[in-house]
């Protein structure tokens, strides 16, 4: 459920007069998703969640095409983001009809602009007239919508009353803001994606007089790094080889493949001159080229070092040559979606003590990606930061894995996602930078528990 859809849903709690029995239809929690429950928009009342399928905020197991209540039995019913999932969606707002009170309030809302998405299925979408149709059979019928364009609304709200009933100016009114606000958060995001885009574009370049050769000369007498040219640097006694495209060479002891081209490092030569790291974490390290080249350039207290394979045998020597193994820790075997492993490493190695940058490096996918994001960035301090890597690489990437399995939304998705919690949230997230192939994402000073710290949804933006 989008957040625009419950804060809806609020206004009708605040404003309206919901009698009870309160019957939810569509109410299953997908993938457990509490933020998703509106009992809480309605305390101390009589409320019954109804779904096809048993599970987190189902009560009762109900058909909307045929259901199992006597007529006249609730009190008022809501049916949020469900009616696109219905074969049939007239014959179930006849039903929910039916089964209503005299006098009794039917909140409605579905999807306009919108991808298709499986819950279990996915027949219809349905536009302001559409709505007003369905909803033949009841008065004082409000209808209200929000979208970026005038004639692409993202999605579609509606009330109505059995036999009698009507909405007060007060709840338009508000409606009418609502509406508003949404419309201008979503054209406000455009315009922000498209600079952003437009900025990535041009490369960013760099400055003349600070260019790729200089910026990284200039970290010679400040860090433990020595450049030998453009394409490789000596980092104590390991030599560092960067990548022009995807011409990769096998690592050894001795040279390890730093997985990104001149362009990449000398954006982030950039963006992290001056910014203090104490405590930091590496999620995805390849062959380790790139957590040797943070530890020499940004010479934190801690670094600590996430990955899915078993073993990373040119870091691990490293680690164990320089003598550093209590502070420049890896941790094989482990997932980014894992949350709870996450968590785990924040407390063992940095004692719960806020972090100052996170590098997502990982699997550039958009699900394990998310995990990662919401598992760490509230253990950031205020103005600390989290950069995602590679995040237009599902417009290079295919959708399906070589083994044909859906890889899901593509990774740019979440940039989106993220981009608009800065707009609403700007306490959460306190800016948001593209900065050549990563994002730079800073971390605002509202205190976010990591329990229960989400990503809103945006999938207009897909």
């Amino acid at each position: 459920m989008q957040k625009s859809i419950y804060d809806f849903i609020k206004i009708c709690a605040e404003e309206l007069v919901v009698s009870e029995p309160i019957y939810e239809f569509g109410s299953l929690q997908v993938m457990g998703k509490p933020e998703e429950n509106l009992r809480p928009l309605f305390p101390r009342k009589v409320y019954v969640g109804a779904d096809m399928r048993a599970g987190p905020g189902v009560d009762i197991e109900l058909n909307l095409h045929a259901i199992e209540l006597p007529d006249n039995t609730a009190g008022s019913i809501i049916c949020a983001d469900t009616l696109e999932h219905v074969e049939y969606p007239r014959k179930a707002v006849k039903e929910m009809f039916r089964v209503l009170k005299p006098g009794g309030v039917l909140i409605m809302t579905s999807l306009f602009k919108f991808p298709i998405h499986d819950y279990p299925n996915d027949f219809w979408r349905f536009t302001p007239e559409g709505f007003k149709s369905l909803m033949e059979d009841f008065v004082g019928v409000e209808v209200f919508s929000y979208g970026r364009l005038e004639h692409s609304p993202q999605c579609v709200v509606t009330v109505g009353y059995k036999g009698v009933g009507g909405s007060t100016t007060t709840f338009n009114a508000r409606c009418g803001k609502w509406s508003d606000w949404n419309t201008s958060v979503l054209r406000e995001l455009h315009r922000r994606m498209q600079e952003a885009e437009r900025v990535v574009g041009e490369g960013e370049r760099v400055k003349e007089d600070g260019s790729a050769s200089g910026k990284r000369l200039s970290t010679m007498s400040e860090s433990r790094m020595d450049w030998i040219d453009d394409m490789s640097v000596r980092c104590d006694d390991v030599k560092l080889s960067l990548v022009q495209g995807l011409k990769v060479f096998p690592s050894t002891e001795d040279e390890i493949v730093l997985f990104k081209d001149p362009k990449f490092v000398d954006h982030y030569l950039n963006t992290l001159e001056g910014f203090r790291a104490d405590n930091v974490i590496e999620v995805g390290v390849w062959d380790g080229g790139s957590a040797i080249f943070f530890w020499n350039l940004l010479k934190p207290d801690r670094l600590s070092c996430v990955e899915l394979k078993k073993s990373v045998p040119p870091l691990e020597a490293y680690i164990s040559r320089r003598e550093v193994t209590d502070s420049f820790r890896l941790h094989t075997s482990t997932d980014q979606s894992d949350k709870q492993s996450l968590g785990k490493i924040v407390v063992d190695d940095f004692g719960g003590n806020p972090l100052d940058l996170i590098i997502d490096d990982a699997s550039h996918l958009y699900g394990p990606s998310k995990a990662t994001f919401e598992a760490l960035f509230p253990h950031l301090r205020p103005g600390g930061l989290f950069i995602l890597e590679d995040w237009k690489a599902g417009l290079i990437f295919p959708k399906l894995s070589k083994d044909g399995e859906d890889l899901g939304p593509p990774l740019h998705r979440l940039v989106h996602e993220i981009l608009q919690l800065s707009l609403l949230e700007h306490r959460v997230v306190a800016s948001i930078k593209c900065v050549h192939n990563f994002v730079v994402i800073e971390r605002g000073h509202q205190a976010l528990n990591p329990e229960e710290f989400k990503v809103p949804e945006h999938p207009e933006m897909v």
